[in-house]
């Protein structure tokens, strides 16, 4: 699974508001942030970098942590054969992944996400599938987002 989706904690290398909208609007915010994965975390309170893309430092013992290169993993799944033939089809496979996450999760997770999926009625295959994805966005406050190759 940890081949379809990249999962990072992202900084930007900048602090004001009027670089922001310069790097937004120069489509450059990603080049001008630094990524690392979370499980190069675990253990410490606070994580540092000097520059963007470079390696950065993880608190409360120091340890030195090496940038996440996202531009380059978001190339590489797009490079790899989607599982999925229609967009339809991969609504159902993420849904499907997601169950499959909730159910290993602790027992609150479980148990709230599943009062909220079974709450709704639907018939409908893709709709109940929508409600599965929304939920575990909601309960984790993750951004979810689709990403189209033009």
């Amino acid at each position: 699974m940890a081949s379809q989706g990249i999962v990072v904690y992202g900084c930007p290398a900048f602090w004001k508001f009027d670089e922001l909208w310069k790097h937004i609007q120069s489509h450059a915010l990603v080049e001008n942030s630094n990524f690392v994965q979370p499980h190069d975390l675990n253990g410490h309170d606070c994580y540092t970098f000097l520059h963007r893309g470079k390696t950065g430092k993880a608190f409360s013992e120091p340890k030195e942590v090496e940038r996440y290169n996202l531009l380059e993993s978001i190339t590489d799944l797009f490079e790899k054969e989607n599982e999925s033939k229609t967009n339809t089809q991969f609504i159902f496979m993420t849904a499907e992944r997601i169950a499959k996450v909730v159910s290993e999760a602790d027992r609150r997770l479980r148990s709230y996400y599943y009062q909220i999926v079974e709450n709704f009625e639907f018939r409908n295959e893709l709709a109940i599938s929508f409600v599965r994805i929304l939920a575990f966005v909601y309960l984790t406050s993750i951004s979810w987002g689709i990403a189209a190759k033009t």
